[in-house]
């Protein structure tokens, strides 16, 4: 795997290899049996545009015999022969141009689903530096770059080159003269126009830059909008946006600057040999040194010509840009999946995780974030051990680790020393979706996916849910108290994180869902922080009823929400500060004591 390349840097930078991109197409998979199909009609074509230029010499030449009527032109074998090379040629071309345009489609949808593959299984730290609309511009921008270079661009430039030779060949051996003044006159132009197409594609490049980054704001943006709607941040939001939308304008001008400039150079190129070989051949043709057929052909051949250099100069575009992109995608590709997971490199065989639930038990566990040496722990614990069956509060002000033991437990992180122990098994060891499997977790910010309750309640679960299950576990959860007064009842919309409930009411889904999942460890990050009283009281009671006999861990910073609970770990600055019950704890843990005076003076003052 390659270094994943900083945040905020721009790879423009490195400028993209052929190597990543290389890489990237063959991740893409292109049916390579269409390629060639489309390749062999495409020859179909080419032979076509060199052929019927010196058929229709011969068919100028031979009907300037006095005496023909039309009936002798429409029956001339010539012409039938030019009609049906014609014909051929045009379906060959359409033919080849539809296999092309299903091979890209193709590319694109591999390219989309090996990105989403890869970041779908990547660990959480990729994503906390860098932005969603980022990763959603490389699946949905950058592929449509690569497939346009593997499913056309690179095809029609072996093409071009095919059909330039091919030209060479036919019009040096009619008449060197004229071929040398067309040659001379386009490629002269060709040469001019290369700066011009270098220029060019460094601007696209930024061009899709500036593009990326705009949708990265615009997706951060309205996924906060009421974030921005509350601080009255519309104007600074619309300056920022409008900073890139300025910026898009001001590349979106180059690139017409230049495109203007391009296209009379090769309008200059065709007017002049047109004009040159007119003039010279018109003589010529005067003179009897050169038939009109002749002419005629040449003047066809100019078109013939025009039109490779136009895909070459595309090309050279077409890969620089193709280039950049394939360096934004082919990080993501290397990404490294997490430790555990199905696609990651086994490094010992996995340990079987069948049986009862066991204890858990954390050794010399030390883990910080960020991979500097000197970075300060943010979780210090050795020799606690929860045992199976067991309920477990974990109490401590808040940035003292709590959350983040819970994210080692499910594995979001690795810690940089220590194990976390499963009857005995090092956790690590397990397949990680079969160890997750076995969890249910109810984060402190409730996560609501856009569409109904029944939906969200469900996400997750594979396996056919009961009426009578589902029932249950609305009812457990106090969800079927707001439930029955929602238009649409369990199938109602919840929009877009779950905007349409109140933080309590998403926080009872989520209960709900836990209920179903039935898991062998329960993880609870704070699961009735945003419930009132009354609600807490009703859900913390079917949430013991869910905890008997499961391995329960229940972080919290209210101590109202303990007392029934087996053991209560304190947390202090990453470590543990106390082991015990309420009494044990408050008699050996100063850390203890402080907080329960400060919830005492908060339930007073309240």
């Amino acid at each position: 795997m390659t270094a994943a390349q900083p945040p905020g840097t721009s790879a423009a930078a490195g400028g993209g290899s052929l190597a990543d991109l290389m890489f990237v197409i063959r991740r893409s998979r292109p049916r390579l049996r269409m390629i060639a199909l489309a390749a062999g009609l495409a020859l179909v074509e080419v032979v076509g545009t060199l052929w019927f230029p010196l058929l229709t010499k011969d068919i100028i030449d031979h009907l300037g015999k006095a005496g023909l009527a039309a009936r002798d032109v429409v029956g001339d074998p010539g012409v039938q022969l030019l009609c049906a090379v014609l014909l051929l040629s045009t379906a060959a071309s359409a033919s080849s141009r539809y296999i092309l345009a299903s091979v890209g489609l193709r590319v694109v949808a591999g390219l989309k689903q090996a990105l989403f593959a890869s970041l779908i299984r990547a660990p959480v730290t990729h994503f906390e530096d860098r932005a969603s609309g980022d990763h959603t511009s490389r699946i949905m921008s950058d592929t449509r770059t690569v497939s346009q270079l593997v499913s056309r661009e690179i095809l029609q430039a072996v093409l071009a080159v095919l059909l330039l030779a091919g030209s060479a060949v036919v019009l040096f051996s009619l008449d060197v003269g004229l071929a040398a003044i067309l040659f001379g006159v386009v490629g002269g132009a060709f040469l001019v126009s290369l700066p011009v197409i270098v220029t060019l594609s460094k601007i696209s490049f930024g061009l899709q830059e500036t593009t990326a980054r705009l949708s990265a704001r615009l997706t951060q943006v309205f996924s906060e909008i009421r974030l921005v709607k509350s601080f009255g941040s519309e104007a600074l939001e619309q300056r920022r946006a409008g900073a890139e939308v300025e910026q898009l304008f001001i590349l979106g001008r180059r690139v017409a600057r230049v495109e203007c400039a391009l296209q009379p150079i090769i309008t200059l190129a065709v007017t002049v040999s047109l004009i040159a070989i007119l003039t010279y051949g018109g003589m010529r043709v005067a003179q009897g040194t050169l038939r009109p057929g002749t002419l005629t052909a040449f003047l066809i051949y100019i078109f013939a010509i025009v039109a490779p250099l136009a895909q070459l100069s595309s090309f050279f575009s077409q890969l620089s840009t193709a280039r950049g992109a394939s360096l934004r995608m082919a990080e993501v590709l290397r990404v490294a999946p997490e430790v555990g997971s199905a696609r990651a490199p086994a490094i010992r065989p996995a340990t079987p995780l069948g049986g009862p639930p066991r204890a858990l038990v954390f050794a010399g566990i030390r883990f910080a974030y960020g991979t500097s040496a000197g970075a300060a722990a943010v979780v210090a614990i050795d020799g606690l051990r929860l045992e199976a069956g067991s309920k477990t509060a974990i109490i401590g002000a808040s940035g003292s680790g709590k959350s983040t033991l819970l994210a080692l437990i499910e594995r979001f992180y690795e810690p940089q020393a220590g194990r976390i122990l499963y009857g005995g098994a090092d956790i690590s060891g397990f397949d990680l979706a079969e160890w997750r499997s076995r969890i249910g977790y109810v984060a402190q910010s409730t996560a609501m996916m856009a569409g109904t309750i029944r939906e969200n309640i469900l996400y997750g679960i594979e396996t056919a849910v009961a009426p009578a299950d589902l029932a249950r576990a609305l009812r457990l959860s106090h969800c079927d108290e707001f439930v029955g007064r929602l238009a649409g009842g369990i199938d109602a919309q919840i929009g877009e994180q779950g905007v349409k409930l109140s933080g309590g009411q998403r926080q009872r889904v989520a209960i709900a869902r836990m209920f179903l999942r039935d898991p062998e460890i329960l993880l609870l990050d704070e699961a009735t922080s945003h419930l009132d009283e009354e609600s807490e009281y009703s859900v913390v009671e079917g949430l013991h009823e869910l905890m008997r006999g499961r391995t329960s861990i229940f972080v919290t910073h209210r101590l109202s929400a303990v007392e029934r609970m087996d053991k209560i770990v304190m947390i202090d600055a990453g470590q543990v500060a106390g082991v015990g019950d309420h009494s044990a704890l408050l008699n050996a843990s100063p850390q203890y004591r402080r907080a329960v005076n400060r919830d005492f003076e908060l339930e007073l003052s309240s």
